[in-house]
């Protein structure tokens, strides 16, 4: 099977957040998957379906860092969180 596009999962519990980096990357060609938390991820679906992964770190439940226990080494994941001050 040929993939057409490179496929994005982004990972984040604040949904403008997810929204906004949904609309950007599809604008720009990207296929893009979304869950609201690790845990939403790891249940719909594999984690080696991805060409890459953009999570939050700082969520509730599971913190963004559990997906790469889950993942191929050479599956690209950048994780980041926002603190407001």
């Amino acid at each position: 099977m040929v993939q057409d596009k490179f496929i994005i999962l982004c990972v984040d519990d604040e949904q403008n957040s997810l929204a906004l980096r949904k609309l950007v990357l599809e604008k720009s060609g990207y296929e893009v998957v979304t869950a609201a938390s690790v845990n939403e991820a790891l249940a719909k679906f594999s984690p080696d379906e991805f060409d890459l992964v953009l999570s939050d770190i700082l969520m509730p439940g599971r913190p963004g860092t559990d997906w790469r226990a889950k993942s191929k080494p050479h599956i690209p994941i950048f994780q980041s969180s926002y603190f407001p001050e």
